[in-house]
């Protein structure tokens, strides 16, 4: 089953979502104090016109959107919800407030290397990289190297956590995790307890690999492990962020195909409008430096050619939103860092 994630509400659709991208409303908050998060679709249908923390995405959560944390305010998509979503985890993050600075994002006397931020694999906060690393000498090295960050209360927290941060590469060819069956003393951890021992000492946040969500052990023991610290996410790969991003891609890229064929049979105005309403939020501000600044580019690029009396072609329109991509590079820094680092 397809649906718009513009106008459709998830919270019957698919209840709480591997991941999806997330926002909390200040105007709101402002009036009820209670922290809550809400979905791409009804931040369009029920709080248009309000301010917005951007969350990125979370995991394992429901949208919030007129149950009980909002004191009365029916969501206009999906009137019947619950009172409350008792799984969903909320952080400072839903009060714009990040790492263990507790700084706002974007923060406007960060400095440039201060906008560079990681999502913590676990708790799901985001840090800056001289607040959670020993080293940080080469910032452009560690940006160009994707990874995924587990911070240092979660290493405290998660102390399994640590041998596979020990573990320089994943362990691909040292035990079958897709079989579900371990190759080495009848269990992965137990492997890299005996490699690392003594374990080196927690310094700071650290790094795994990008994919090791299937380089964990999937033996029972270690299951039950997972279980018990409530992280049974790391036995589904297709949770990660580097997952979800990837069907993102996927889908703009079919959405910009179709769009590139509404185009050639000569159908320029609804197909640039499709292009328009068929991003969300994260895209709008990849593209653009805002809704009101796009639209000002966007017309003031149509009135050029029109004003010249050419016909626009899909590369032209490749090329305006390229150019609105550059002046976001500085802005995008973090997201670009963020789940892939």
């Amino acid at each position: 089953m397809t649906y718009d994630l513009c106008v459709t509400c998830l919270f019957d659709f698919q209840g709480y979502m591997k991941r999806q991208a997330l926002y909390s409303c200040v105007t709101c908050y402002n009036k009820t104090k209670e922290v809550a998060g809400i979905c791409l679709a009804c931040s369009y249908a029920c709080h248009d016109g309000h301010e917005f923390v951007e969350l990125y995405t979370k995991r394992n959560f429901r949208c919030d959107c007129g149950n009980s944390k909002f004191s009365g305010m029916a969501c206009k998509l999906t009137p019947n919800k619950d009172v409350i979503n008792e799984r969903n985890q909320y952080n400072n993050n839903f009060l714009n407030a990040y790492c263990t600075c507790q700084r706002p994002y974007p923060d406007p006397e960060a400095k440039r290397d201060d906008l560079i931020q990681v999502q913590c694999t676990f708790c799901e906060d985001w840090f800056h990289l001289q607040h959670e690393l020993e080293d940080t000498t080469d910032v452009e090295a560690l940006v160009e190297t994707p990874k995924s960050l587990i911070c240092r209360a979660c290493r405290q927290k998660h102390a399994f956590t640590n041998y596979y941060v020990a573990e320089e590469s994943d362990l691909v060819g040292e035990f079958d995790a897709a079989l579900s069956e371990c190759q080495i003393d009848g269990c992965g951890l137990k492997f890299l307890q005996k490699k690392f021992d003594p374990l080196p000492a927690i310094d700071g946040g650290g790094w795994t690999p990008l994919d090791w969500y299937s380089s964990v052990c999937r033996c029972d023991t270690c299951k039950q492990l997972y279980a018990e610290e409530k992280v049974e996410f790391l036995l589904d790969p297709e949770e990660s962020v580097a997952v979800h991003e990837e069907k993102g891609r996927a889908r703009v890229a079919l959405e910009r195909q179709e769009t590139r064929a509404r185009m050639e049979e000569g159908t320029e105005e609804s197909a640039l409008q499709e292009l328009l309403t068929g991003m969300d939020r994260f895209q709008q501000i990849e593209f653009a430096s805002g809704v009101s600044d796009m639209k000002a580019g966007l017309n003031a690029f149509l009135a050029d050619f029109a004003n010249r009396g050419e016909t626009i072609r899909p590369e032209h329109i490749s090329e305006f939103f390229e150019q609105e991509r550059k002046k976001l590079e500085e802005k995008n820094l973090r997201r670009n860092a963020g789940g892939d680092l």
